[in-house]
């Protein structure tokens, strides 16, 4: 005797409470969002984000990044002086 079974496995795929970040690049603070302005972007709209729409989770810190004003090198390295030209930073 041959036996045919199907067999169909349900696997919910549920999604709930669902957050949305903002950080920011002059200090990279990072925000919570309002979860509906957090949907609106992510259905491709460009809503305009308010202050009252963010609450800060994550304090920012300084960016390390040095930058020589004479020749514009960039370094992360923590010199007194530009390495390229000798100008002190």
């Amino acid at each position: 005797m041959i036996y045919m079974c199907l067999s169909l496995f349900f696997i919910p795929c549920v999604k709930w409470n669902r957050q949305y970040y903002v950080k920011a690049t002059c200090c990279n603070i990072i925000y919570s969002l309002d979860p509906e302005v957090g949907k609106r972007i992510a259905r491709g709209e460009n809503p305009e984000i308010l202050p009252q729409n963010l609450t800060q989770v994550q304090a920012g810190y300084k960016s390390r990044i040095k930058s020589c004003e004479n020749c514009g090198l960039e370094t992360r390295e923590d010199f007194g002086f530009c390495p390229k030209c000798g100008k002190r930073f």
